[in-house]
């Protein structure tokens, strides 16, 4: 086994060491840690705007990867938790058109996802990036389209 592929998978083991703890590095005091890894995390809250009902962003991370919707379109690729930072920068999207007041809360979604620091208040997961903030909370799964 080459030496770069080892170093890769040792920091793939890592990445998904971490993404399996909790995010608590933010948290404020008394507050429960939360598990990020396998879980469906909905958007409540994407620059301070609500998501309309049923178009609302949801996101999963599972084994070094990101996958969910933006209320329109789908998206997914690889993704790695470093620091209590998000590193998602080559995400994958199919391109249907969106209504703009969906289409709008994607472009804000999506500009986080590329790089963002993770923190929780006990029950919500924040995501904060030079993009903006996303606020998400334990959801369902995306509906199938």
């Amino acid at each position: 086994m080459s030496r770069s592929r080892s170093r890769r998978i040792r920091a793939s083991i890592l990445g998904l060491a971490l993404m399996l703890l909790v995010v608590a590095c933010e948290a404020s005091p008394g507050t429960t840690p939360i598990v990020v890894e396998g879980v469906w995390w909905q958007a409540v809250s994407v620059d301070g705007r609500q998501p309309r009902a049923g178009a609302e962003p949801r996101l999963r991370l599972v084994g070094g990867r990101i996958e969910g919707t933006t209320g329109c379109n789908s998206f997914g690729g690889d993704a790695r938790i470093v620091d209590a930072r998000l590193e998602a920068p080559e995400l994958a999207m199919t391109l249907i058109g969106c209504e703009d007041d969906v289409a709008g809360i994607e472009r804000a979604f999506m500009a986080v996802l590329a790089g963002a620091d993770l923190a929780t208040d006990g029950t919500n997961l924040i995501l904060r990036g030079e993009g903006g903030e996303v606020v998400l909370a334990p959801g369902a799964a995306p509906p199938a389209r």
